[in-house]
């Protein structure tokens, strides 16, 4: 790669754009016209990447969410204090087609984000990668994926005629299962080994109707809890009801979007949450009492809830203390 001689200068607009995949990514620098590298996705690439760009001095190096690919790399860079950002696929797709780009190519998606980055004025987002929280978060993602095995087993099981064959999937199922209870105690020793997270657990479960799946699963897909406004977080949680209208007509708003897990693990706790908290139950009879359909005041209450667990965490205090504020 050719460092340009008046890097100094250049330090402060240098955006560099990464397009990543499992076993290698490729750069491409907002200040070189042709000038494309690849570098081997594992500690050695990593290493070679950071020597070469903390020359450049790079405003930041922004790349996309992709399948946790990106996850190394980005806590490679953090411990090497480079500004980086990792942004959602598909505002970069939506930023090539703005510009008339329908090409895709390794090196062509790499010259994109990098363009990305300088046109729309991107910056490093100032939270940082926790360790701690990818780990949680990847054996929260995992339970999940095993329930939805089981139940997808349990179905299969019920439609059979092959007994023998039905037991090996009893069996597997039941394997299934174990693999579960060893992850949730391993999630509940990940929350325990850090003070701040075991401080953000407790506090979730003075709520009533909150137990150890929501609670856990909140500290994983929701870290900005207490760090932002609440409709922000209803939309990153896929809960906020978003505008349809065009002209004259008023379109029926729809949820869509947002972190799936964190939704789904919200409307799951509302069945216990409406039933034993008064002050969420009160808010989900209201919105019955209107004729609202069960669904959507569930949805509502999630909403709701998700906001009064924003505004305890920013005042910190437990639920007790808050709700009868």
């Amino acid at each position: 790669m050719i460092i340009p001689n008046n890097a100094k200068n250049l330090k402060s607009d240098i955006v560099i754009g990464i397009d990543i995949a499992q076993d290698k990514f490729d750069i491409a620098i907002t200040s070189e016209a042709a000038d494309i590298q690849s570098f081997s996705n594992d500690g050695k690439g990593h290493k070679n990447f950071i020597k070469t760009i903390k020359k450049l001095k790079p405003k930041i190096v922004l790349m996309e969410a992709t399948g946790k690919c990106e996850t190394k790399l980005a806590l490679a860079l953090q411990k090497a204090s480079i500004p980086f950002r990792v942004e959602n696929p598909a505002k970069m797709r939506s930023f090539s087609k703005s510009m008339g780009i329908f090409e895709k190519t390794d090196k062509i998606d790499a010259r994109i984000i990098a363009l990305a980055g300088e046109r729309l004025n991107l910056s490093a987002k100032k939270s940082k990668f926790n360790h701690k929280i990818i780990l949680l978060k990847e054996n929260i993602r995992t339970r999940f994926s095993l329930i939805e095995e089981c139940i997808r087993f349990e179905n299969i099981i019920l439609r059979m005629i092959d007994d023998d064959l039905k037991m090996e999937l009893l069996e597997l199922c039941e394997k299934v299962l174990k693999a579960r209870e060893r992850i949730e105690e391993k999630i509940k020793v990940l929350i325990k080994s850090d003070e701040e997270l075991l401080s953000r657990y407790n506090l979730l479960l003075t709520v009533p109707g909150i137990g150890f799946v929501t609670a856990a699963t909140l500290i994983a897909e929701c870290e900005e809890l207490g760090e932002t406004g609440r409709s922000q977080l209803a939309k990153l949680a896929g809960l906020a009801p978003l505008a349809n209208d065009s002209g004259k007509t008023a379109g029926r708003r729809h949820i869509r979007g947002g972190r799936k897990n964190l939704r789904n693990a919200l409307y799951m706790a509302m069945l216990a949450t409406i039933k034993y908290n008064p002050k969420i139950n009160s808010f989900y009879e209201r919105l019955r009492s209107k004729g609202k359909p069960a669904k959507v005041a569930m949805i509502a209450c999630a909403r709701k809830m998700l906001s009064l667990l924003n505004a305890m965490f920013k005042l910190k205090k437990e639920w007790h203390e808050f709700a009868n504020c």
